[in-house]
């Protein structure tokens, strides 16, 4: 009876297209269209005779490729509109019910524009919906709803922000017949879908989206037990950990831990023998947590970070996953561009190589910001690229930045736009070619952009960030008044502090304390600046962080030099010549101190003697066994 109907309603096809407007050359649009619905009834009626069947399915829809575009979106939705129209109630039930299993089909076909194949699940959808109505068919309404709700949730093709509010109002929508109490796995599902939605929001504060997140996917997990669900108990926890990775309230070293734990719990279950995709996808997303991982070693958890991604690789092959592929190649590259270990020269070229290897795939047409994403990425790397032509590696940076900026859009993306003008600022800053002041006034401009989002109250931390580089670029300003640029260099400096502090961000902080060092020693106020050097060098340790302890040492050497500051000038100095000295070993010298006169005026002519090493006498070591006991 229903197969029937397929069949008697293709044969009236010609009949159907009167709708279709004459194309502007004046020829008729009725053949190229009538074919585009004739294979869509085709899809529909096989739909009915094989119950859905995937793989048959599919097979017709990779057959006809060339049909799977916007005009199929269109030509769904008229005839629908028309036909549905025409029927009783009792002859919409098969077009209805087969609409939404090609929606469902299509929403995951992985062939095509998966542009157009969301679009097309996103129109059949609605057109579901034209009849379920949740006061007539609630249950239907409310699957077709969350099934809405994750078609808008991943859709490529519109404004992202209204994506993701559309999707939350359709779960929030599934929700109101999906209770815990009537059908308590439907509801756990719907909840973990609301997470994952509230953690992409665009729109409203993000530590509030991301709290709404985390009570979403803890909700599920009331019914996702690992006992009576384990693969979705598994899939939640994942979900959960990039919650916490990504949460701005709580201790951020205690977030990650958890969500590091989290994803190890999902490991208990996704095995790569028995999932390996969501084993691959689950050590991707592991990768991420051990790269902001701030207990522990950091060179260690970027090792761990890059044997993750390099397991997720095994699976996750260019040919077989590539969307997956290009996105693990582009953590890949975060995670080399980060790397302590090995030659930092040729983590960068990795870094590089892996950015280009995702752009592969994520192309500008297909992938708009997953293509603005690695854009912003790539241009990091070159900013920091070591090998190659400076000024050259400046200019690809600012490029890529700019590339990624076509896409996001203040409007669109705010938080990805003030992120990408944080860096513009920095390539800026660093800039070789074109006039150094007009770079100088242009990555002003640019923190001040990212400034308008990344407020202290809404982005704490990335204020900070802003607020340090805005204070860098202050005190390399030319234009304007040298005086009035150093005060509004620290005046971002010391907004920084206010998150930065020692205890939170104790990397972070002795950075901006030895930028706020420069800033004091050029306004003349020495002692400020020797103060702030101090507090830098309570965390930049020798062994700990060689480079920077010896920029710091360095800063407070040079600046107690000049006004004979000995003390002072020699426990810089040491900072940056002390690399092996044990701290016993420096304490036993310190029965030697004070030096005398005499001992100054000889440590004086070291301090302007060329590469001098202060490691001649135990009245020379005794100098530097403040160091020691710090």
């Amino acid at each position: 009876m229903q197969r029937d109907f397929f069949i008697n309603f293709a044969r009236k096809l010609a009949g159907l297209l009167s709708f279709l407007r004459p194309s502007p050359q004046g020829n008729s649009s009725a053949p190229i269209s009538g074919e585009y619905l004739n294979f869509l009834l085709r899809v529909l009626q096989l739909i009915e005779e094989s119950d859905g069947d995937r793989q048959k399915v599919y097979l017709l829809l990779q057959a006809n490729l060339d049909k799977l575009d916007t005009h199929l979106t269109e030509v769904l939705r008229n005839w629908a509109k028309d036909k549905l129209s025409q029927v009783q109630s009792d002859e919409a039930q098969p077009i209805v019910r087969n609409t939404f299993y090609f929606s469902n089909l299509i929403q995951q076909f992985p062939l095509g524009s998966i542009a157009v194949n969301k679009d097309l699940a996103i129109a059949g959808y609605e057109i579901v919906l034209s009849v379920y109505t949740s006061q007539d068919f609630p249950t239907d309404w409310a699957t077709t709803q969350n099934n809405l709700g994750s078609a808008y949730r991943n859709r490529i093709l519109g404004n992202k922000a209204e994506n993701i509010e559309s999707a939350i109002a359709a779960y929030q929508n599934a929700l109101t017949v999906y209770t815990r109490q009537d059908f308590p796995t439907d509801w756990a599902m719907t909840q973990n879908n609301l997470g994952i939605a509230y953690c992409n929001r665009i729109l409203g504060n993000k530590a509030e989206n991301i709290e709404s997140a985390t009570a979403a996917y803890q909700n599920a997990l009331i019914v996702y037990t690992r006992q009576d669900f384990p693969e979705k108990w598994a899939a939640t926890q994942n979900n959960l950990s990039t919650a916490y990775c990504s949460r701005l309230l709580g201790n951020k070293a205690d977030n990650i831990e958890i969500a590091i734990v989290a994803y190890q719990s999902a490991l208990i279950v996704y095995t790569r023998q028995d999932f390996p995709e969501k084993w691959a996808a689950t050590q991707n997303n592991l990768s991420t947590a051990y790269c902001s991982r701030l207990l522990g070693n950091k060179a260690d958890n970027i090792e761990t970070a890059i044997a993750a991604y390099q397991n997720a690789l095994i699976v996750r092959t260019r040919q077989d996953f590539p969307t997956d592929w290009a996105m693990t190649q582009n953590n890949l590259g975060n995670a080399y561009g980060d790397r302590l270990l090995g030659n930092k020269t040729d983590n960068i070229e990795t870094a590089i190589a892996a950015y280009q290897n995702a752009l592969i795939v994520r192309t500008c047409q297909d992938f708009p910001t997953d293509w603005a994403m690695t854009q912003n990425n790539l241009g990091n790397a070159y900013s920091n690229r070591i090998v190659g032509n400076k000024a050259e590696n400046i200019e690809v940076a600012i490029a890529a930045y700019q590339n990624a900026l076509i896409v996001y859009t203040r409007q669109n993306f705010p938080t990805d736009w003030a992120m990408t003008q944080n860096n513009l600022g920095i390539a800026y800053g660093d800039r070789i070619l074109g006039n150094k002041a007009d770079n100088i006034e242009t990555a002003i401009a640019s923190f001040q952009n990212a400034l308008i989002i990344r407020t202290r109250q809404d982005c704490p931390t990335d204020w900070a960030i802003t607020q340090n580089n805005l204070g860098i670029a202050y005190r390399d300003r030319i234009l304007g008044n040298k005086a009035d640029n150093i005060e509004t260099a620290i005046a971002s400096f010391q907004n920084a502090l206010i998150i930065r502090t020692r205890e939170d961000f104790p990397v972070d902080w002795a950075m901006t304390q030895n930028n706020l060092g420069l800033a004091y020693r050029d306004l003349g106020q020495i002692s400020q600046a020797i103060e702030c050097f101090r507090s830098a060098l309570e965390i930049r340790k020798p062994n700990a962080f060689p480079i920077d302890c010896l920029q710091s040492g360095r800063n407070l050497g040079e600046t107690a030099f000049n006004p004979g500051l000995w003390s002072e000038a020699i426990e810089g100095n040491a900072q940056c010549w002390l690399r092996d000295v044990e701290k016993e070993d420096l304490q036993t010298w310190t029965q030697d101190l004070p030096l005398s006169p005499g001992k100054q005026l000889w440590l004086e002519g070291w301090l302007n003697t060329a590469n001098s090493k202060p490691f001649h006498s135990p009245e020379h070591w005794a100098a530097f066994c403040m160091i020691g006991q710090s």
